[in-house]
């Protein structure tokens, strides 16, 4: 959605700042849509399956259990750390890997994120 901190795109539109303000810019953004990620994913299952995934109402500055300061600055400051060094090294790995290879990784991924998925409902 945001691409990395030195291109800076939101969607398809280029951000044009200098890398200074790029990089403040997309903390931001990546740390308000991490926290309004969190806020749909618990509220979602909360509401759906009455699982309370995890619960902030402990933490300074706490919006509805689901949303606080400190976790969403510090998804912002990951984010922006992997999209800045990691990210494009990463990318570059995969994408010199062959199909079958990815294919492999893509289906392992998905049945691991699918059984921690009917963990948490059952």
């Amino acid at each position: 959605m945001f691409s990395t901190p030195k291109e800076m795109r939101i969607i398809k539109y280029r951000i044009k700042f200098n890398d200074k303000v790029k990089i403040y810019l997309y903390f931001l953004f990546t740390a308000l849509s991490a926290t309004l990620l969190e806020y749909i994913i618990g509220t979602t299952f909360e509401l759906l399956f009455n699982k309370e995934l995890w619960n902030y109402g402990e933490l300074l500055f706490t919006f509805n259990k689901y949303c606080s300061l400190i976790p969403s600055i510090g998804w912002g400051l990951l984010i922006t750390i992997f999209m800045n060094v990691y990210f494009n090294r990463l990318y570059n790995k995969f994408y010199s890997l062959k199909k079958e290879y990815l294919l492999v990784i893509s289906i392992s991924t998905l049945i691991i994120i699918l059984i921690d998925f009917l963990f948490i409902i059952f």
